[in-house]
């Protein structure tokens, strides 16, 4: 591709007319031209972190072979299926990996006011609110041993 010739800048003024060259003007040759940048190569992009290539890689999508057909999951989900599958085959590395993935805890978190054992005092204060009806309601673990 041939070289673009570089046309002077216009800035109203034609070019008879005297330019004084000083501070903050500067010679019509090394002025911006209309159109270009002033920073033609730009600021040099940011280096990825680790952590955001692993993050993209998880995102993209594999084809597996699943049943009698195939179908797309993310790698994340290839990744912990075959952990899974070497988990179950004994592989203790993969067995300890996954329960570092999954949290020592694998059972359903609860919500944990709905565990919550209300005070002697809040019990009174409630009875005193909403009648002795209130007492019967479900409040936790201590209020489910009824006395009979």
């Amino acid at each position: 591709m041939p070289p673009v010739p570089s046309q002077p800048a216009s800035s109203g003024n034609s070019s008879s007319e005297p330019y004084d060259v000083g501070y903050g003007k500067p010679p019509k040759a090394t002025q911006f031209k209309p159109g270009r940048s002033g920073n033609p190569k730009g600021r040099p992009k940011e280096a990825r972190s680790m952590k955001a290539i692993a993050l993209r890689e998880f995102t993209q999508l594999v084809e597996i072979r699943d049943g009698d057909g195939t179908r797309k999951i993310t790698k994340r989900e290839a990744l912990i299926k075959s952990l899974m599958v070497k988990a179950l085959k004994g592989d203790l590395n993969a067995i300890k990996a996954l329960i570092a993935i999954a949290g020592e805890n694998t059972e359903p978190e609860f919500d944990s006011v709905h565990e919550q054992v209300l005070s002697p005092a809040d019990q009174a204060q409630l009875r005193h609110l909403l009648g002795d009806a209130a007492l019967d309601m479900s409040i936790g673990p201590q209020s489910r041993k009824r006395k009979d």
